[in-house]
This record gives C-alpha cells, sequence and structure tokens, in this order.
C-alpha cells in the first residue's frame, strides 16, 4: 500500500478500511464494504490529496476505494469536504491511465460501487467505460449493466474501439449488451454505412429481410431505454435499402448459401455489388463484414467475394483491418505487405495481363493453409498463406 501512515495517515486509515485488491492474474480490483467513518477522516484524506507526493503515489484500486469513500461521505454529511474534485484533478494529470481499471471497479462488484460514477460523473461517457464494458462483459459484468450506469450516456467516438466492442456485445444477448453497443455507435459516429451494416448484423438482423416491421419485437429483458434505442435504429436502418440487401447478403452466408459450390460465387459477388452501387464507404463496410463475420465453412466465397470488391487505393483500409487486434473468422487478415506490387493477375482463360503495373496488396489470412494462394483476377488484391 503506497500511502505511508507517517507523511498520509488520513489516506492509509481509509484505503485499510476498503482493502483495494486484485486476484493474482486479474485486472479487476475488489474493494471491502467498510464500517462507518467520521467527518474528520474524509477531512485529513482532502488535506493529503492536495500534498503531490501523496496523490502521485496512489494507484488505480486505491483511488477507486477513495472514489467510494466520497460517495459515503456525501450521503451521511452532506458533502466530501472536496474529495472528489481532488480526485478529478489527480486522474486528469494521470493522462486517463487509470480512468478504465477504475471504470471498470464500477460496474463489476454486484452494483456494490456505483457511488465511483457519482464521483466521477463523465466517465460514464468516456471511452474509458467502453474499455471496462470490453473487459469486463466477459466476466458477467454487463449483466443488468442499465441498472447500474445510464446507458443513454454510453458513446463510442473510434471505429477502433466499435471493432472491438461489437464481437464482446454479442456474447450477451440477455444483457440486451448489443443494443446498448449499437446506440454507442451511433452517438459517437454517427448513422454512417458502416453503423447501419453492423447495427443490423449485430442487432437488428430481422430488419435485413425485405418486409418493413413498423415496430421492433419486445425482447426478453426488454427496457424501455432499450426498446427507444432500437426504435431509432429502424427509423435510420429501414429507408437504406442498399445497406439492408448487403445485410441480407451477409447473413445469407450462414444460412441459405452454406455450404455452396463454387457455382454460385460469380452470381453472389453479382448480388453484392448490385446492392452496394458505387458507394465507397459501403463497398469497405461490406468487405469488412464478410472478412469478419464470414464462417470458415464458406471461406473460398468469403475470399472470392472480397478480393473483388478490393479496388486500387483500398491499401490504407486494409492495412487498419490486418493491423487490428481482433480476429474472430478465418477469413480474418493477420498480416499486410505493400510491397507486393506487380501486374494484375492474368485469368485462367489466357487474357492477356494489363501492360501498365498495378499496385497489388497481399496480406496473410488467419488459419489459411500452407502453400496456398489466392489471386483475384482483375482486382488490386491478393489473399496469401505465403
Amino acid at each position: 500500500m503506497p500511502a505511508d501512515f507517517d507523511t498520509s495517515p488520513g489516506i492509509h486509515a481509509m484505503l485499510y478500511r476498503y482493502r483495494p485488491s486484485r486476484r493474482p492474474g486479474q485486472r479487476i480490483i475488489s474493494l471491502e464494504s467498510p464500517d462507518s467513518f467520521d467527518r474528520d477522516l474524509i477531512e485529513a484524506v482532502a488535506r493529503e490529496l492536495d500534498v503531490p507526493a501523496a496523490a502521485a503515489s496512489l494507484d488505480a484500486g486505491e483511488v477507486a476505494a477513495l472514489a467510494t469513500a466520497a460517495d459515503s461521505a456525501r450521503r451521511r454529511f452532506g458533502d466530501d469536504a472536496g474529495v472528489s474534485l481532488a480526485l478529478q484533478r489527480l486522474l486528469t494529470s494521470r493522462g486517463g491511465a487509470l480512468d478504465a481499471e477504475i471504470a471498470l471497479v464500477a460496474i463489476t462488484g454486484h452494483a456494490h460501487h456505483g457511488g465511483i460514477l457519482k464521483t466521477f460523473p463523465g466517465m460514464v461517457g468516456s471511452a474509458a467505460m467502453i474499455e471496462a464494458i470490453i473487459e469486463g462483459a466477459p466476466l458477467g459484468a454487463g449483466a443488468g449493466l442499465h441498472h447500474r450506469i445510464d446507458v443513454n450516456a454510453l458513446v463510442i467516438r473510434h471505429l477502433d474501439q466499435a471493432r472491438r466492442a461489437i464481437p464482446v456485445a454479442e456474447t450477451r444477448w440477455d444483457d440486451l449488451l448489443p443494443t446498448y453497443i449499437v446506440a454507442a455507435m451511433a452517438q459517437g459516429l454517427g448513422w454512417t454505412r458502416w453503423v447501419k451494416l453492423f447495427a443490423t448484423l449485430s442487432d437488428n438482423a430481422e430488419i435485413a429481410d425485405d418486409t418493413d416491421p413498423s415496430d421492433p419485437e419486445t425482447r426478453q429483458w426488454e427496457t424501455d431505454d432499450s426498446l427507444r434505442m432500437r426504435r431509432e435504429a429502424l427509423a435510420e436502418i429501414l429507408p437504406d435499402h442498399a445497406v439492408r440487401k448487403v445485410a441480407r447478403l451477409v447473413l445469407d452466408l450462414r444460412g441459405v448459401l452454406a455450404n455452396s459450390g463454387p457455382d454460385v460465387r460469380l452470381v453472389y459477388l453479382q448480388r453484392l455489388r448490385s446492392a452496394i452501387g458505387d458507394d465507397d464507404d459501403l463497398r469497405r463496410a461490406t468487405i469488412e463484414a464478410l472478412l469478419s463475420r464470414g464462417p470458415s465453412r464458406e471461406r473460398d466465397l468469403v475470399l472470392f467475394a472480397s478480393t473483388r470488391l478490393v479496388e486500387t487505393g483500398d491499401e490504407a483500409f486494409i492495412s487498419e483491418l490486418v493491423n487490428h487486434p481482433i480476429a474472430t473468422s478465418d477469413t480474418w487478415p493477420t498480416s499486410f505487405d505493400t510491397r507486393c506490387s506487380g501486374r494484375r493477375s492474368a485469368t485462367a482463360r489466357g487474357r492477356r495481363r494489363p501492360s501498365a503495373p498495378s499496385r497489388m496488396v497481399c496480406f496473410r489470412l488467419a488459419s489459411c493453409p500452407p502453400r496456398r494462394s489466392i489471386r483475384s483476377p482483375g482486382s488490386a488484391i491478393a489473399f496469401s498463406s505465403g
């Protein structure tokens, strides 16, 4: 415990009551529920937090414990003697390094530590809260989330975070987490073609069909907030027929196209291109959806379609996918090489190669069989197991 009794007796005594700790090998911090403390102790903590050396020595668990103590003091005495303000300054001075761990404490512990978010009221709408949900949801932190935080305040501002949040959310259907994550994406990123497509695939598959439901069906454990969020998604996605058609085609990989033969590939690609039109944003979102959600048994179809949808100039986009820290599918790329420039491949029918060289983007696939290469005729991309 960094707080020294001689220099910070108040902080030391408060932390002794809460005993912040974590189990070996785990990041989740646990706090005890202490007996009551008097006003003199919270005032001592406030004074000591103004000492830079004392504040600088505190880790995430200790800050979380003091934030909980501040909330207890506000409820018992009407104020916390300035502890909240001091802790908010402390977090700002650390540049967000402690925020995600503290947010994780706040949404775990069977809702006993909700006072942390009253000490840090802006934390629910921060990127740190989404990180906490991503880490905590597989451990059950998503259960009853709407009772612990204002789910309307969740915001995802970066595509990188959205890509990591969606697969985690889809493991917590009963907690309504996909709905909350979709709403957070829409709030931070807007209803872009990417957001609409992945919102449909992850939480609104029923509107990928040709029918136009007037209202979403009520789900088990539905809340007023989740139903409102799904109604908003319905209103945004239903008029976008291109997104809905693409979503249906992606979902068909696990449905009517499961175990399809090679004769359907050109038809499938044609239908994708017809749905996408000339929209580059939707085209790239479609490539990502195919690669990240395509079932392993349809790998060849996924790769066939993906390679032909990629265009020259997509190197930065493909590199972004390759370097992203998720790999949820056998068709997800795992390495990238921009040095793979050369002429476009000739077709099996002996068509001449173009005379001018064109950039070729190559990337290795997860779980790809050895010495196998799939190169797209007339495409600016090659998938290779190299």
